[in-house]
C-alpha cells in the first residue's frame, strides 16, 4: 500500500510541476509576443515616419524645381516683351521716316 501511495505522490507531483512548468512556459511566450508586437509597432512607426520625411523633402524639391522653372519663365518672357517693344519701336521709326 505504501508503494501505490508512493506511486500516486510521485504522479501527483510530476503532475504538478508539469503544470507549472506549462504556465511559465506559456507566460514566457506571452511575454516573447508581446515583446515582439512591441517592436514592430515601434519600426512601423519609424518608418512611417521616415518616409512622410522622405515625402515632404521630395515634395520641397518639386516644388524648388517649379519655382526655378517658373522664375525662368518670367525672365524668357520679360526678354521677349523687351524684344517686342523694341521691335515695336523700330517699326514705328521706320513708319514715320517712311511718311
Amino acid at each position: 500500500m505504501e508503494i501505490v501511495s508512493i506511486i500516486i505522490g510521485v504522479l501527483a507531483g510530476g503532475g504538478v510541476t508539469f503544470g507549472v512548468y506549462r504556465l511559465s512556459v506559456g507566460g514566457a511566450i506571452k511575454k516573447k509576443m508581446s515583446e515582439a508586437e512591441s517592436e514592430a509597432e515601434r519600426i512601423k512607426k519609424e518608418k512611417m515616419l521616415q518616409a512622410k520625411e522622405n515625402f515632404l523633402k521630395l515634395k520641397e524639391e518639386h516644388e524648388a524645381s517649379i519655382k526655378d522653372r517658373e522664375r525662368k519663365m518670367q525672365s524668357n518672357e520679360d526678354r521677349i516683351r523687351g524684344k517686342e517693344s523694341s521691335l515695336n519701336n523700330k517699326l514705328e521709326e521706320a513708319n514715320r521716316k517712311d511718311k
